[in-house]
């Protein structure tokens, strides 16, 4: 990819719930601009597509594997990374108040963070090996830690992770430091998700 096209990427890329949605959406952007795509397009050309799912995501992870065997640290910087998010973190795994769940395997996420000082042992984080959803570690890490829902504040770039947290009378936000569709700041609206522009601005427990 080019320059441009990396940009493109890290534009939709909160669209992603996965590693199929990137061929997905690789697919469309051949059909049409980039500020065309939202998540219904990609939902119904998933289906159009889900013969292709098993291959793709064999290939996806072996390549991944591949790339973060031969440089690690030129595929971390493959993620863009936001240095007062990265401060917060700290602060907070300083204090001993940083949970992380993620869909991903648990050591991409670990190889990230350490990359910038912050360790993550295995108490501390729900990978998609323990977790099929944002909820259900939410619901872990309160029976895990015996803690009540308003001691947890969730944030999330994808909207979709929050609705059923949102419902589940879980504290929700929407980050968006990063690129985020209009399409996802009109859900967060409509099931008044508050949105997170400036990790700075927000207070803490």
């Amino acid at each position: 990819f080019d320059e441009d096209e990396i940009r493109i990427f890290r534009k939709l890329r909160p669209m992603a719930r996965g590693a199929f949605d990137y061929y997905i959406i690789y697919e469309l952007l051949k059909k049409m601009k980039y500020n065309k795509i939202d998540d219904k397009i990609i939902i119904k050309y998933k289906k159009k597509l889900n013969k292709h799912k098993s291959n793709f995501v064999k290939i996806f992870y072996q390549e991944r594997n591949r790339l973060k065997k031969k440089s690690l640290n030129k595929w971390i910087k493959f993620h863009y990374i936001y240095n007062d998010v990265i401060k917060v973190l700290k602060k907070l795994r300083k204090e001993n108040k940083l949970l992380i769940a993620t869909l991903k395997d648990a050591k991409s996420v670990k190889n990230i963070l350490s990359k910038y000082n912050i360790e993550i042992g295995k108490n501390i984080i729900l990978s998609e090996k323990e977790i099929g959803s944002k909820l259900e570690a939410l619901n872990k890490f309160q029976t895990k830690l015996n803690l009540k829902k308003k001691d947890l504040i969730f944030f999330d770039d994808n909207v979709y992770h929050l609705i059923d947290p949102k419902k589940n009378n879980f504290n929700v936000y929407l980050t968006a430091w990063g690129p985020t569709s209009k399409s996802y700041l009109k859900l967060a609206k409509d099931h008044s998700i508050k949105v997170v522009r400036d990790i700075n601005s927000f207070k803490f427990l």
